[in-house]
């Protein structure tokens, strides 16, 4: 029996042909183009690797440099602060010399008069130099 089915039923189901679903040729479309997009996006990516190796290795290369640039320019900026701290921490002082000159040169003074002649009298007494 398994015999008889083998040479006369199989050999006609074998022969028929087959149509496909109309879905299948969507789904196969479907596929194609994400394969198409796949294979360009995989390329794409490949330049933006290229990309990112070439970045790293002359960040790697430069590194060093900037490092010492920068530790350079630090130092650097650090003197410059550190001179017009200094700068100014001297004409501090010298203003505080001028007022303590003034302040002693004042003593007891009354206030200032108002008559010209007056004024400018005092204002010569009391100046002391202040550069």
């Amino acid at each position: 029996m398994i015999i008889e089915f083998r040479t006369t039923v199989l050999p006609r189901k074998s022969n028929r042909e087959y149509k496909e679903e109309p879905e299948l040729e969507t789904v196969k479309n479907k596929m194609t183009e994400i394969t198409t997009r796949y294979e360009k996006l995989t390329v794409e990516s490949t330049k933006y690797i290229e990309t990112l190796h070439v970045i790293i290795m002359k960040h790697t290369t430069l590194e060093p440099t900037t490092v010492g640039v920068k530790s350079v320019v630090d130092d650097r900026e650090k003197k410059l602060i550190k001179d017009e701290l200094k700068e100014h921490s001297y004409n501090l002082e010298k203003l505080l010399k001028w007022v303590s000159a003034v302040e002693i040169s004042l003593g007891s003074e009354q206030p200032l008069k108002e008559e010209p002649r007056q004024l400018n009298k005092q204002v010569k007494s009391n100046k002391v130099g202040w550069r």
